[in-house]
């Protein structure tokens, strides 16, 4: 039964990976779908992952409460191969800090509006032009992605879980 549910959950995660890259090779989309959809995949594999060593759910959006619940070595065992993976292209420096924003953005950014809530549309057109003027620093950004890292690290899970159902 339990291998089930952990088939199913990971079944689900990358269905839901799948339709998020096809969206995202759309010129027509005009919405963060495409991401939302890749951090719920990433929520979903890690969930999987947790489901594949304690044998149970857990509810929460928090990832790096979820992360920081996994065994040390498969922490540091799913941020090396992210690195392989991304090489380069992806910095893993500080994972805290990239678990929380997108545990932030999976929540902030389903009503992104939210984030401006008490701005007049001019002065909403000036946090932007302010930002762009200051060198569009991500930093100073109301949203960050992190698109390559979360690619890792989704790369990372999968791994880890395919690692998991083979030996089962």
């Amino acid at each position: 039964m339990e291998s089930l549910q952990i088939k199913l959950m990971y079944g689900r995660a990358k269905d839901i990976l799948n339709d998020a890259n096809i969206l995202k090779q759309s010129f027509a989309t005009k919405s963060d779908s495409a991401y939302l959809m890749t951090l719920l995949s990433f929520e979903l594999f890690l969930k999987c992952l947790l489901r594949i060593q304690f044998g149970k759910i857990f509810q929460t959006h928090e990832y790096k409460e979820l992360f920081r619940k996994l065994p040390d070595h498969i922490q540091h065992t799913i941020i090396e191969l992210a690195e392989q993976h991304m090489s380069t292209m992806a910095n893993y420096s500080n994972v805290d800090m990239l678990l929380d924003t997108w545990s932030n953005n999976f929540i902030r950014l389903r009503y992104p509006y939210e984030a401006y809530e008490g701005l007049s549309e001019q002065e909403y057109n000036e946090l932007g032009e302010t930002w762009l003027k200051k060198g569009a620093i991500n930093e100073d950004a109301t949203f960050i992605y992190y698109p390559h890292e979360l690619r890792g690290f989704i790369f990372a899970l999968q791994q880890m879980i395919n690692e998991n159902l083979v030996n089962q």
